[in-house]
């Protein structure tokens, strides 16, 4: 069985204004990505596409579900080590709208 450079499972992320509001940006995401596959991430505004991103890309951290980088469990890791995922094996980018 050939390991997956991704792998999410059950993914949720909730976030709280300052009223105590919560808000679910992710709700159970789950999916794999294998190497040479092309994966394409669309959905309409605030539907969770750059919580996700931030998430795979260790700047971020789910509220419950788990994530494999590489075959690493990234869930439990401390922020060294996260830094060193970062500049191991992911970039980001973000755009400005100004």
């Amino acid at each position: 069985m050939v390991t997956p450079l991704i792998k999410a499972q059950n993914l949720t992320k909730v976030f709280s204004d300052s009223n105590e509001t919560q808000f679910k940006a992710l709700d159970g995401v789950s999916f794999e990505v294998h190497e040479k596959e092309i994966v394409g991430l669309c959905g309409s505004s605030g539907s969770g596409k750059t919580t996700l991103l931030g998430i795979i890309g260790c700047l971020e951290t789910a509220n419950s579900g788990s994530l494999e980088l590489f075959g690493r469990n990234v869930d439990k890791l401390n922020d060294f080590e996260l830094s060193e995922i970062r500049l191991s094996t992911s970039g980001l980018f973000f755009r400005s709208i100004t």
